[in-house]
This record gives C-alpha cells, sequence and structure tokens, in this order.
C-alpha cells in the first residue's frame, strides 16, 4: 500500500512539475523519495496540499495552474442551467438585504416564479402519488403506450422507452429522487445493454423508490384512503388550473406579449415583443434582450423569472419562462406588480 501511495503522488507530482518546473509543492519529491525506513505520508497529506500547491508565492500565478477556465471544455463554459443564474443570484441577494433593509424596495418580498418544485413555493407534501398533470376539461392524459396499443401495434412493433419520475406531475417531490423508466419493442441484446447502463448508476434512495410504487398504484375505489385520495388531488389540479388561466389572462392581456393555453404540467412561455430600444439597451449592457427584461422585472417586483434566452429559443424572438406554482393567494400580487411593471417598461422603451 505504501508503494502504491508513494507511486501515485509521484505521478501526481511529474505531472505538476511538466506544467510547473520550479513549484515549490516539489519538495514533496524529496520526502517520497527517501528510503523505505523513513515514515510514510498519509495519503490526505499527499493528494490535499492545497497550502503547498497554492500558495501565495510568485511561481503560483493562475496561468501555472493545471486546471483554469482557460483549460476547461469550452462546452463547459457555455453550458447554461436557466432555472438558475445571474437573476437568481440577484433576487438571492435582494431577499437577504430585504431582511435588513425593509424599506429599501418598492416590494416587501421576493416571489419565485422560476422553480419547479411546488413544495419549495408552499404546497404541502401531499399523501398519495399518481403521474398525471393535466388540468383542463376537454383533455386527458394519454400515454405513448396506450395509443400504439389502441392502434393495434404490439410489443414488437414500435420502440418506445417511457419515463416518469416523483419529481413531476402535480406532486412534486422534487427532492425525494425517485421514478421508473419501461422499455418495450427493444430486442434482448439492447435491452441488455440498455439495463448494464442504467445499473452502472447508484439506485434511488428507499423513500425515492418506495414513492415510485406509489406513483404506478394509487388508491383504487372501494380502499379505505380513496375518498381523500381523489380530494386531495381534485384539490391541488384546480388550483394550479385556476392559477393557470389567472397569468395567462394576465400575459395576454399585456402590450406585445402573446402567451398559449396552458393545458397542463407548470409553466407559461409567453412571447414578448420587445421595442427596438429596449433591445439597444440590452446590447449595450452586454445581456440578452429577455434577461435585460427580467432583470429590470426583479428590481423593480421582486418578481423572479426565468428569460427564454436560456431554453434556446428561435433567433430573433424574446421569452421569459413563469411557474403557476406560487400560492394562489399569491397570484393576484403578481399580476398586478407585473402589469405595472410592463407598462412603465413599455413607456421608457417605446420606439
Amino acid at each position: 500500500m505504501r508503494r502504491f501511495v508513494i507511486g501515485q503522488a509521484k505521478n501526481l507530482i511529474d505531472q505538476t512539475r511538466r506544467r510547473q518546473p520550479h513549484h515549490k509543492s516539489l519538495r514533496l519529491l524529496s520526502l517520497l523519495a527517501a528510503s523505505d525506513s523513513a515514515p510514510v505520508l498519509s495519503s490526505p497529506r499527499l493528494f490535499s496540499s492545497s497550502s503547498d500547491m497554492s500558495g501565495s508565492g510568485s511561481d503560483s500565478s493562475p496561468s501555472s495552474l493545471p486546471v483554469t477556465l482557460d483549460s476547461l471544455n469550452p462546452k463547459v463554459l457555455r453550458c447554461e442551467y436557466a432555472v438558475r443564474g445571474e437573476i437568481v443570484n440577484i433576487a438571492q441577494r435582494l431577499q437577504e438585504d430585504l431582511k435588513i433593509n425593509k424599506d429599501a424596495y418598492p416590494f416587501d418580498e421576493i416571489i419565485y416564479c422560476n422553480i419547479g418544485n411546488p413544495q419549495s413555493l408552499g404546497q404541502q407534501p401531499i399523501t398519495f402519488f399518481r403521474e398525471e398533470n393535466v388540468y383542463v376539461p376537454d383533455k386527458k392524459f394519454h400515454s405513448f403506450k396506450k395509443v400504439a396499443r389502441s392502434m393495434g401495434y404490439g410489443e414488437n412493433d414500435v420502440c418506445l422507452v417511457s419515463f416518469q419520475s416523483i419529481s413531476k406531475g402535480y406532486y412534486g417531490e422534487c427532492g425525494k429522487r425517485g421514478g421508473y423508466m419501461e422499455v418495450t419493442g427493444f430486442t434482448s441484446d439492447v435491452r441488455a445493454q440498455i439495463y448494464k447502463l442504467a445499473s452502472v448508476n447508484l439506485c434511488s434512495n428507499i423513500s425515492g423508490q418506495i414513492l415510485a410504487s406509489l406513483v404506478m398504484s394509487p388508491p383504487k375505489p372501494g380502499d379505505d384512503s380513496y375518498d381523500s385520495y381523489i380530494a386531495e388531488k381534485e384539490g391541488i389540479l384546480s388550483s394550479l388550473a385556476k392559477r393557470a388561466k389567472t397569468l395567462e389572462e394576465a400575459l395576454n392581456k399585456l402590450e406585445g406579449v402573446t402567451c398559449n393555453r396552458a393545458e397542463g404540467a407548470m409553466y407559461l412561455f409567453p412571447c414578448i415583443n420587445l421595442p427596438q430600444k429596449a433591445i439597444a439597451a440590452a446590447e449595450a449592457a452586454k445581456t440578452a434582450p429577455d434577461a435585460f427584461y427580467c432583470k429590470r422585472l426583479l428590481n423593480a417586483t421582486g418578481i423572479v423569472v426565468v428569460p427564454g434566452s436560456g431554453f434556446r429559443q428561435v433567433p430573433g424572438t424574446w421569452h421569459f419562462r413563469c411557474t403557476i406554482l406560487p400560492q394562489e393567494e399569491k397570484i393576484p400580487a403578481i399580476v398586478n406588480r407585473l402589469t405595472e411593471f410592463h407598462k412603465s417598461f413599455m413607456d421608457e422603451f417605446r420606439n
């Protein structure tokens, strides 16, 4: 074991030496090259010598480090997680400052309309689980598999992979990390490869697996819990439908904004036709026009939405994503703040 650790450390130092010939951390080499009777440094010491590897000396400038922004894969730098990012960071700073300077802003709270987690916005954990999340009266959820089978396609006729997660649907248990995948229509050798890849990952936690089984097998008519299950389900879905309709109607009343009907899920994605002056102001600020709009919205109202530019929208179009998940009693305040802000914004940048 001692020889293995020494060998690994020497390899690490050799790599460092090639990048940093005069680095002072090479002092470790003389320790490692000692006789077998010399005391052996523990592996945590060998691989966590941050004080040696990045000291304050002149020979430890950023350009001499083995990993820098310049050496990272460009795809890592271009990667963007639209739900987080600069606007959310600003919102969190405002939220902290509101605790100290309550009268410094034209709003008294931050309302997060960017988050796809209903429980983080006040929805209580539900008792029962099921997978549908459609709340318009004229449409129902139909799975691809159900439609394929109804059209006469059998098990081997269509290659189909179905996914479901307990993070999704109206229950929104985003922290439990459970779900399932069904694979149909593939040959046994392909299925074996898919199963192998799935098995490489660690399995979900026990509570996630239990909740996934409840999603697949909800209470049925005649069960003791069926009535309370239906009441809870319909209460959540009817509230989501009200919130979606209220926000959708409010957005479509705004100048230059169009929003499709919300038929399910948890989001609205309105398209905003921004004035040319606003686009020019965004370019001067070196930011995307919809991000410019969203930042101004946050600073004026405390409402957090996600710029559409983080979702690879059609070039030349501008959107923002807004969830319908803030609790129902907060929706009127969101509508009022958004309406007042948008009118002010359009007047300021009107062509």
